[in-house]
This record gives structure tokens, sequence and C-alpha cells, in this order.
């Protein structure tokens, strides 16, 4: 994912519609919670609307976030060690279908602001719904499922 997600069609395509709803939502300077950052290519983009928390629990996204110059911080998204009403947005792109328990969306209500605003996706289809790059074949500039 690392090596092909910046330019990747479906990858630019998700952040243009994310960035498209951000720009309508005319959000500056909040306070935002992204929650299993994966490689934190999303960051790129995220940072243009404020301050930044950023969180995963593996110790691969924090190596990956290390390259792209991120620092995040290991947390588990059902126990968020996070106080409430903190955050004006928390983006969680493609990452709740890796939770086992869903407990994860009542901690992401008690961190958000009462007025803040929740950016949840997952893959359209279930079969899309696996490891990452374990799954996946790569060859050249394309990516196909195993």
């Amino acid at each position: 994912m690392y090596k092909f997600e910046e330019h990747y069609w479906w990858w630019v395509g998700k952040r243009s519609i994310i960035k498209q709803l951000l720009d309508v939502l005319k959000l500056d300077s909040i306070n935002i919670l992204d929650v299993g950052c994966g490689t934190g290519v999303n960051l790129n983009f995220l940072q243009k609307y404020g301050n930044i928390l950023v969180i995963d629990f593996s110790k691969e996204a924090k190596k990956f976030c290390k390259m792209r110059r991120y620092k995040i911080g290991q947390a588990n998204a059902e126990k968020l060690p996070l106080k409430e009403n903190t955050f004006d947005l928390i983006t969680v792109l493609d990452f709740l279908e890796h939770l086992g328990d869903k407990m994860a969306i009542s901690e992401f209500y008690r961190a958000l602001k009462p007025e803040g605003y929740l950016i949840l996706t997952v893959p359209a289809f279930s079969f899309l719904w696996s490891k990452h790059v374990s799954h996946f074949t790569i060859k050249g500039d394309m990516i196909k499922p195993n």
C-alpha cells in the first residue's frame, strides 16, 4: 500500500471524495483524530484542516508514518486514552472492518465534540475486507485481489 496509495486511482478517488466533503463542511483550524492511519498518506491532506492526533495499533503503521515524517500514537481504538468531547472531526478510513468488537463506535462518539463530525469509510464489498497487502498481488502499477 505504501508504494501505491499516493497515485493509485482507488485511493486518489477516495481522498478526493473526503476532501470535497471537508471543504463543503468548511472546517478550518479544528482538532482532528485519525484512527487507524495505516501508512499515513491521508495525513498529507488532513493537516490542511487543523491539528491532527494520529493513532494506530500497528507497529508497522508507525514505521510507515515515520517514513512520511509523521508521529503517531499507538492505541486501541476500542479503548481510546482520550478525554471526552475533544475532537471536531474523527476520521476512520477503511479501518473499522478490521476490528472484531464494534465498541470503537462508542469510543469515537465519546471523544467527539457534540457538534463534531465522524467520517467513516469501509470497503464497498466484504471480499475487500481483508488484511491489507497480503491479499493482493502487485505487478507494475496494477493491484489485483488474489
